[in-house]
Order: structure tokens, then sequence, then C-alpha cells
């Protein structure tokens, strides 16, 4: 445990998408802790959170065939593929294959690179058994049914222009709000900027608006997580607060109760 860090006992915290791709696809060593090593800690997102991990999973996966498809077939070299299926990519989406491409380019010939391709697009697919079970596996993340407040939603669309940010997090407030704990882990410093509403690969940009960090100021003159919580304290009248902890301080932090 790192000295800087005060020890944070909790028995579930709810989890970002991004951190379920850190475990599933990426091996992320603090992801692998949080998982393989944290046991007895539940690990838990909404029905939202769960489906936009398989929406994302999904659509990637596709992605990644139909450039394999195209080089296997001669119609396009690994590099100079353009990413056009499926339609609905986002700026995201084409950040993450745009990178792949060019590690490929400047690392394989086409034979190790198609077998890349092949290998991450199946990471994709296994992820969403990985995390939520099959019929012979237990799932490592618990599903729970909460409903977002619609006014808190209004008030995080001030700080937050991502939907799915907004949301996630409005529903893991109401998790809190009807028994569970006040965590939330997250693993991109970059999840709470993102697209705008609406926004596709064509229209927006990753870069636009809001701090690269939860911890950065804000216009108001304190963090993102203040003014989240301000809005928090607001709407309810049981809790006033969400705390959200990135994943490698959290790692560090963590004690079983």
């Amino acid at each position: 445990m790192s000295s800087a860090s005060k020890p944070l006992k909790t028995e579930a915290v709810f989890t970002d998408t991004s951190v379920l791709y850190d475990y599933s696809k990426d091996a992320v060593k603090e992801a692998e802790t949080l998982f393989e090593e944290y046991t007895a800690l539940e690990k838990v997102t909404s029905e939202f959170g769960h489906e936009e991990f398989k929406k994302v999973a999904e659509r990637r996966a596709e992605a990644y065939e139909a450039w394999e498809e195209a080089v296997s077939d001669g119609r396009e070299t690994v590099g100079d593929y353009q990413f056009t299926e499926p339609d609905d990519l986002k700026t995201k989406d084409l950040d993450i294959l745009r990178e792949f491409q060019r590690e490929l380019v400047q690392n394989c010939d086409q034979v190790e690179a198609l077998r890349r391709i092949n290998a991450r697009g199946r990471q994709y697919e296994k992820g969403v058994e990985k995390l939520f079970g099959t019929v012979s596996g237990d799932p490592l993340v618990k599903v729970v049914s909460v409903s977002a407040n619609e006014n808190l939603l209004k008030r995080f669309k001030l700080d937050i222009q991502n939907h799915n940010d907004r949301q996630l997090l409005a529903e893991a407030v109401e998790w809190y709000n009807s028994a569970g704990t006040d965590i939330f882990v997250t693993s991109d410093k970059d999840d709470f900027q993102g697209e705008t509403d609406g926004g596709t690969a064509k229209e927006t940009s990753e870069s636009a608006g809001l701090p690269a960090t939860l911890e950065e100021l804000g216009q108001t003159g304190t963090s993102l997580q203040e003014d989240l919580n301000e809005h928090i304290d607001q709407i309810y009248t049981n809790i006033n607060h969400l705390t959200i902890k990135q994943l490698i301080d959290f790692v560090n932090a963590y004690q079983s109760p």
C-alpha cells in the first residue's frame, strides 16, 4: 500500500466501464488486483453499464472482424485500411483502432498483424463472458437495477458533456442511496470529458470541454468531484456525496473490512 494512501474499507464498489475493459481486454495490473486478489470485494455496475459495455465490445469486435476480412481478401493493406464498419463507430473507438493500426505497421509483417487483429477482436468478444458469467462460470460483476434521478442528470449536464458518463454516475449515486456504498472506481482519466450528446466520430472531439482528470479545477475554482457532490447534496436528503476514485488509488488504499 502506498504510504500516501489512507486505508479505505468498503464491502462493495460501483465500477466504471473503463475498469471493466482494463481487466477483460488490457490485463492492467491494478485491474487484475481488483478482480483476482480482492475477491471479497463486491464489484457492481448497473443494467445501463452492463449494456454499454456489451455494445462497445460488440461494436469494436465487429470493426476488427471487418478489418481482418479486408486485409485477408487482399482489398486493403493493414496500414491503409480505413475504419468504416460498423457505421456507428465513435471517436474513441477510432482512436483505439488507429493507435493499434500504427503499432502493427511499425512492428509486424502482414501475417503477424492479421493474427493480432484476430486476437484483439476475440478479446472483446470474450470480455462479456469473462466479467458477467456464462452457464459454467460465475459473474465477477454484479448487475443492479437502478434508475437515475432525472433532476440529478440535469444538474450533472452542467459539468459533464458525455451522456453515458452522466447516466452511469447518476446510477451509482442512486445505488448508494438505496443501500450501496459511496465509492465509484474509474481508470480512464479522460472518462468524464468525451463526446458530447449525440456525437459521432465525424462530429465531435474527445478533448473538448471538461477537465482531463477529476481533480483539476473547474471554472468555479472547485474540483469537478466537489461540483458533482454539490449537485447530489441538492437532490438527496440521505446522502450528500459520491467518492470518485482512480483505480490505482483505490487499489493502493483498499483494506478488507
